[in-house]
């Protein structure tokens, strides 16, 4: 579990002056013995994750399940790129990622899904 001292909060809206962002999508699933036998028994393939960076990596959008965009700041001071609010954490290495509910306190594994690569820039 990721230890946390973030300050920065809230959910934000894509706007017309976006801006260039990188697009990624992923496939998490719980990463929990539990959690994980439950969803295979509910017949659930996971959960959706979708992250937007802004052009210079200081900050992420997410949207998980297709639900409200939540901002994630860069937490700074931290060694691997961290981008957390209040409700949230996500920290992307090579074609995965790990997210974590810290609301649900619940961690994620999540892969690089192919869904967005065509549009990604």
């Amino acid at each position: 579990m990721l230890a946390l001292a973030v300050t920065a909060a809230g959910c934000a809206r894509l706007g017309p002056d976006a801006g260039a962002r990188q697009v990624a999508a992923y496939q998490c699933v719980a990463s929990d013995a539990s959690a994980q036998g439950a969803a295979a028994a509910q017949g659930q393939k996971g959960r959706r994750l979708t992250v937007q960076y802004d052009p210079r990596g200081q900050q992420a959008l997410m949207s998980f399940d297709g639900g409200s965009i939540n901002y994630l700041p860069l937490v700074p001071g931290v060694k691997d790129r961290l981008f957390a609010n209040e409700k949230y954490a996500w920290k992307s290495s090579g074609n995965g990622g790990q997210l974590t509910d810290i609301a649900e306190v619940q961690t994620y594994s999540c892969a690089r899904s192919a869904d967005l690569a065509a549009t990604r820039p």
